[in-house]
């Protein structure tokens, strides 16, 4: 894979390759990168280059010294044969930065689009992009350079700068935000006084405030300030300001009501159904990634919770892209072939031309700011990968939400693996707050029926502040209504939500058959879970999610044989596995040290087998399987092939 290098100028001058930031510590150099970076992907010549490394008194061989220069910034960005990314051309250099790699070109992209959206009226659009324009600027730019060598590009940098905050603070006027951008006008007209446009935003500012006494104090301000320092009088655009504040027209006192109408909510999420019970801290997490990274990929064992988290998440990060969230589901696909046409359709394209429908997606997404939700990706991997690589090199305005049981494997991906829910305190299994109760309390248990949550739903009840607990009572609410929590029964509710490992899937098919059993009867048959788990899903369910069976399944089906065959013999281990004890296990059975353990390390980088069984406890490299899964693995006999050495003992 070709090496992929992020260049940084938007602040101090910043290098990684492939993710790694890059040390560079000669002045010089750094200087020469500099002065590349600023015209990037154009070619350099040797007299600009020789007077932005030393100005007016370069070196009697200038030149020489220059081309020693370039060899040592390849050499310290580690660039392979040819150069890459610096190349030599007849007249100069050139560097060479792919789509996005350069911050520097993000803001301008990201302004170009934000400033054709505010042209179009189209403000609610504009914001979000010039703010995330904004929002790569890291402080003053190449900060860490001599400052007189740089002083002409910092300059030129600066006022790109500055011409964003005036469009940004145009889009925020047009939304009806004019006290949120007062304080921050009062910050930028001290800094830079004789800045009109600022002069003339904070005068719109306080008029929509419904100051227009200080607003015509402000022309006046401002009319000194300049007949003072510069002897002119205001430019064309201030008068008119001026003028139309005077005149206080209709468009102004429109202008004034925008902030009471809420823009419009943009994307095709589907509205949720039942209660969303917990995950708050996944939900934070999600949405700060998204902030910083372009693609998220949440990952998982079966029935977890993946696409619930990604839809609660993606809902509630909408406001931030102009364009909105849109929603497209894989499951139903089993031809990759199909893949593009599902993500131009889920986009609302309705591209009738003979171009690839990875073109049309890559045009249409080129200049908005959007979420893409991508849900169910683990049976396409490789293809997805390659489809979202593409698009975020094409659009830098795009942020992709992924929901897999493996990760994509992108460069750039940032993978979250969602647990479990959280499960009860070992305290509440043995009776907990509410095993002993005073009458008027047990009393009232009748008076709650109707919740599902008798009085043990106290406050600081430790059975309470568990999210499967919790779930679990919600969902039977609605299934099993004459069901509900009892000291009698807390510790099979308990023992229930840790038996069926704080799966959400799992939790919601026990949840009906509160219906027909008591919490008790359910625990006692719980070792055919896949049997009692099998309550009849709807048909618009997609395949491999209509069951606690089905969940497992189709992970099973996802693994190569020789992680099907780690899957059946890492099940008999109930209390987890680590290195040594399978060490052990390996020495009893006299399996061939070197093929298990090659069978192995396959299995602990394996993408697809890791997100069902987990790493318990970080430090001690221990794998515990999930009881659903263990007991899919129990149930099958051992692959006759891979290392040879039979099941595995559970004595270890």
């Amino acid at each position: 894979m070709s090496t992929r290098y992020e260049f940084r100028v938007l602040g101090p001058l910043e290098v990684l390759r492939d993710g790694r930031p890059v040390r560079i510590d000669a002045a010089k150099v750094r200087l020469l990168l500099a002065a590349l970076l600023a015209e990037a992907n154009q070619v350099v010549t040797v007299e600009t280059l020789v007077s932005r490394l030393w100005g007016e008194d370069p070196p009697g061989r200038a030149r020489n010294t220059l081309q020693n220069y370039v060899l040592r910034l390849r050499r310290a960005l580690g660039c392979p044969a040819g150069g890459a990314p610096v190349f030599t051309r007849p007249h100069g250099y050139v560097i060479e930065t792919a789509p996005g790699a350069l911050d520097l070109h993000r803001f301008t992209t990201l302004v170009r689009q934000g400033r054709t959206a505010l042209e179009e009226g189209a403000a609610a659009r504009a914001a979000p992009l010039l703010g995330a324009a904004l929002g790569l600027w890291r402080g003053d730019p190449l900060s860490d350079l001599p400052a007189h060598l740089v002083r002409g590009v910092v300059a030129a940098l600066d006022e790109q700068r500055l011409d964003t905050l005036e469009l940004r603070i145009d889009a925020d006027l047009a939304l009806g935000r004019a006290a949120d951008v007062l304080p921050e006008l009062r910050g930028l007209i001290a800094e830079y006084p004789l800045r009109e446009h600022f002069w003339a935003q904070r005068m719109l500012a306080l008029f929509h405030c419904g100051r227009q006494g200080e607003a015509l104090e402000s022309y006046r301000q401002v009319t000194a300030l300049l007949a003072d320092e510069l002897g002119v009088a205001p430019g064309a655009g201030l008068r008119q300001v001026h003028q139309r504040l005077l005149a206080a027209p209709p468009d102004l006192i429109e202008v004034r009501a925008a902030r009471m109408v809420p823009p419009p909510r943009g994307g095709d999420l589907p509205v949720e159904m039942t209660t969303f019970v917990g995950r708050e801290t996944q939900v934070a997490q999600v949405r700060r990634l998204l902030g910083s990274a372009r693609l998220v990929t949440l990952t998982g064992v079966g029935g977890v919770g993946k696409t619930r988290l990604a839809l609660r998440a993606a809902a509630e990060a909408a406001p931030s892209f102009a364009d909105g969230v849109r929603l497209a589901d894989l499951a139903p696909l089993s031809d990759a072939d199909l893949l593009d046409r599902a993500v131009s359709e889920a986009l609302g394209l309705r591209d009738q031309s003979a171009r690839p429908a990875a073109d049309a997606v890559a045009d249409h997404l080129r200049d908005r700011s959007l979420l893409l939700v991508l849900d169910n990706c683990e049976h396409l991997v490789e293809h997805v990968a390659g489809l979202v690589l593409r698009l975020a090199r094409a659009a830098p305005g795009l942020r992709v939400l992924a929901t897999s049981r493996q990760r994509l494997g992108t460069p750039g991906e940032h993978v979250l693996t969602v647990p479990s829910l959280t499960l009860p305190p070992v305290g509440a299994t043995t009776g907990g707050a509410g095993s002993r109760r005073s009458p008027a309390v047990e009393a009232s248990e009748d008076v709650a029926a109707t919740t599902g949550v008798s009085a043990a739903s106290d406050a600081d009840d430790p059975l309470l502040c568990s999210e499967a607990v919790r779930l679990l009572l919600d969902r039977a609410a609605g299934s099993a209504p004459a069901f509900r929590l009892t000291p009698r029964n807390r510790r099979a509710v308990a023992q229930l939500c840790l038996r069926l490992d704080g799966i959400p899937l799992a939790i919601e098919l026990a949840a009906v058959r509160l219906s027909a059993m008591t919490a008790e009867e359910i625990l006692e048959r719980l070792d055919d879970r896949f049997r009692l788990l099998s309550v009849p899903r709807p048909r618009t369910s997609a395949r491999g999610h209509h069951t606690l069976r089905g969940i497992v399944d189709w992970s099973y089906d996802l693994c190569t044989e020789g992680e099907r065959l780690l899957w059946n013999r890492l099940s008999v281990f109930s209390g987890g596995l680590t290195c040594k004890r399978r060490k052990r296990s390996a020495r009893a059975r006299a399996c061939p040290g070197r093929t298990c353990s090659t069978c192995w390390r396959g299995w602990s980088t394996s993408r697809s087998w890791r997100s069902t069984v987990p790493v318990t406890a970080p430090g001690t490299a221990c794998w515990r399987p999930f009881a659903s899964t263990a007991g899919s693995g129990s149930r099958r006999k051992a692959a006759r092939h891979g290392c040879g050495c039979g099941t595995a003992s559970s004595t270890g």
